[in-house]
C-alpha cells in the first residue's frame, strides 16, 4: 500500500521509544523512520525528495518512492550502522549507558566501511538511493570536529585508497544521516556536506 512518508513519520511518534528501538515487530516503523528523517533533510536542504512510499520485500529494495501525483521517483534502499559491541536501544531499555559510551572506539570506521561496501555490492535496478543511519554518537568518533566532516573525511580517504569503488556505485544517490537525524551527507555522486553540523 503506497502511503504518504510524512504521515507515517508522525504516525511513529506515538510508539514508545524504548519499544520502536528493540523489537522486532517495529523493524518496518524504523525504516519509514529513517525513510522519513531523509525526506525531511532534503526538503530542508532544497533537494528533490519523494512524498509518497510502498514497502517492498527482497529482492527489491526496501521501499518504491513516488512524487504527490503517485508517478515513481526512486526507489530506496535503508541501512544503519551500529557501534560493533552495542545493541540498538540498549542504553534506552537498561535506563543507563556504559561508562565508556562517550569515549572514541578503536577502528570506529569498520562498521561504516563494512556495510557500505555490503550495500555496493547489490544491485536494486536503476533511479535507486541509499540511505544510510549512522548510528553511532560522535563522541564514539572522535573528541574533536564535527560528524559530518569527518564522514566526508573517511569517505573521501575510501576513494583515495580505491577501497570502495564509489564512482561506479549502483546507486543514483547515497546519502548518510547521523545519529540524531539532524545532519545529512551526500557521498555520491558527488561528496557534499547538504545540511550542516550546527555548532552552538
Amino acid at each position: 500500500m503506497i502511503k504518504d512518508i510524512i504521515e507515517e513519520l508522525t504516525r511513529i511518534k506515538s510508539i514508545p521509544w524504548a519499544d520502536f528501538l528493540t523489537e522486532n515487530e517495529h523493524k518496518s516503523d524504523r525504516e519509514w523512520w529513517v525513510l522519513g528523517q531523509a525526506v525531511n533533510l532534503l526538503k530542508l536542504a532544497g533537494e528533490k525528495y519523494p512524498i509518497k512510499a510502498e514497502p517492498r520485500n527482497p529482492p527489491d529494495a526496501d521501499f518504491h518512492c513516488f512524487n504527490n501525483d503517485e508517478s515513481f521517483c526512486c526507489s530506496v534502499e535503508i541501512a544503519e550502522v551500529l557501534t560493533p559491541e552495542r545493541k540498538r536501544g540498549e542504553d534506552v531499555k537498561n535506563k543507563a549507558r556504559p561508562s565508556n559510551y562517550y569515549e572514541p572506539r578503536p577502528n570506529i570506521w569498520q562498521s561504516f566501511n563494512d556495510v557500505l561496501k555490503k550495500k555496493l555490492e547489490k544491485q536494486y535496478g536503476s533511479k535507486c538511493w541509499l540511505v544510510i543511519y549512522h548510528n553511532i554518537p560522535f563522541t564514539q568518533i572522535c573528541n574533536y570536529g564535527t560528524w559530518d566532516w569527518a564522514i566526508k573525511n573517511n569517505v573521501q580517504n575510501l576513494i583515495d585508497e580505491k577501497t570502495m569503488n564509489l564512482p561506479n556505485s549502483p546507486y543514483d544517490q547515497i546519502l548518510i544521516i547521523n545519529a540524531d537525524a539532524e545532519v545529512l551527507v551526500r557521498i555520491h555522486p558527488d561528496l557534499v556536506i547538504l545540511i550542516p553540523e550546527k555548532i552552538f
